[in-house]
């Protein structure tokens, strides 16, 4: 064991890896299977954990890398990260490495609210008479933000011996509270009143001029939702107003701005999805809410139609909503989405479902039904008969 220096930036107390590492602190070790994410990018594991800068942020770090996955280990990057973070002595500097790195992480999407099941990583060290031993936290179900207040707590109890790693746990939690998700970013609050009228407007069809033409999916049977007659195949004529229209996406605007057809008469039509979708994208572009919790069909189709139209923000709200509704049954159907439309949060949130043992499991058993860009996504092989 080696105490601190004053001076130099050296651990406090001994670390697992001065002395031989138990089977659950080894990578991959403690007997359990493996989940995909301990052999994605071993390298990239050892970097994080060791506050290697230079190889977190060089060019071999995979573009679509996800920064919330989780190792049986460590957990998430994030967790992965704060152990060395914390124990080392002196991190005053902005550009010492643990610092550098958090940056790099929660700038490339990295959420501290992440928590991470089925991990054997712990985070305890020292054990003798100038600095006292700090019982193991165990990585089990914490997020980021969790293990350091759990490991400052630890310190705390020993606050003399331990101010400098109780002053990096502060600094953590700081930087974790000035996290903003990419696609959960400037919202606001508006009191109900405005949500209602702008409802209202959108229910005013002596107003409206223009109509949606919608031709539907064909899975719908014949039905009469209010402000539109849905047909057999699901279609239907809904109707809202060219100015909110022309605000809210560039391709409508050029449409109904344009000397097109679809600009002289104010009828736009809209193929492949359902009118359950397209009302959905109104209710979205109009209010910003959701009233009842849509299938995922729905959602795939509002995601597919605000994607066509370039609406960006109903397209986040969409990819929010979807990330809830991933399940076996709809694994296939999101992913694809989500790979084919490049959303990422998706995306990552369909590795981390496929990455939990049971659903792998039960997802390499039905692969042959999943299309071609699931299975590239998801690293499943196909079967090889026989």
């Amino acid at each position: 064991a080696f105490a601190p220096s004053p001076v130099a930036c050296t651990p406090v107390a001994p670390t697992p890896s001065q002395a031989a590492m138990s089977s659950s602190e080894r990578p991959g070790g403690g007997g359990g299977a493996r989940s995909q994410a301990a052999d994605n990018c071993r390298w990239l594991w050892e970097a994080l954990r060791n506050l290697k800068v230079d190889l977190v942020t060089s060019q071999m770090v995979p573009a679509d890398w996800d920064w919330n996955q989780i190792h049986p280990v460590y957990g998430t990057p994030l967790m992965a990260i704060v152990k060395e973070g914390i124990r080392l002595n002196e991190n005053g500097e902005e550009n010492a490495p643990v610092w550098r790195l958090l940056r790099t992480c929660l700038a490339a999407g990295a959420d501290p609210r992440v928590e991470a099941k089925q991990v054997s990583g712990s985070i305890g060290w020292g054990g003798n008479e100038q600095f006292p031993k700090i019982e193991a936290v165990k990585h089990e179900g914490h997020s980021a933000i969790s293990l350091v207040l759990a490991t400052m707590a630890a310190c705390q109890k020993h606050a003399k011996q331990y101010t400098a790693q109780i002053a990096n746990c502060e600094k953590m939690l700081k930087m974790f509270a000035g996290f903003v998700p990419k696609n959960e970013g400037n919202k606001v609050s508006v009191p109900e009143a405005v949500v209602d009228m702008w409802e209202a407007v959108l229910e005013d069809e002596h107003s409206c001029d223009v109509r949606l033409v919608v031709a539907g999916d064909g899975c719908r049977e014949g039905v009469t939702k209010s402000g539109a007659e849905v047909t057999a195949n699901g279609g239907g004529v809904l109707k809202a107003h060219r100015a909110v229209l022309r605000r809210a996406s560039c391709v409508l605007d050029a449409l109904l701005g344009s000397s097109m057809q679809e600009g002289k008469t104010g009828v736009i039509n809209v193929e492949g999805v359902s009118i359950e979708a397209t009302k959905l994208v109104l209710q979205l572009i109009y209010t910003g809410t959701i009233c009842d919790e849509p299938k995922a069909s729905v959602m795939l189709g509002v995601i597919d139609l605000a994607h066509r139209w370039q609406v960006a923000h109903v397209v986040d709200m969409a990819e929010r909503a979807l990330i809830n509704l991933v399940s076996l049954e709809t694994l296939g159907d999101v992913c694809e989405a989500a790979v084919l439309k490049e959303l990422p949060a998706l995306r990552a949130a369909c590795r981390r479902f496929a990455a939990d043992e049971a659903n792998f499991a039960k997802l390499t058993a039905q692969r042959e039904s999943l299309p071609p860009a699931v299975m590239k996504e998801l690293r499943l092989r196909p079967s090889t008969g026989g």
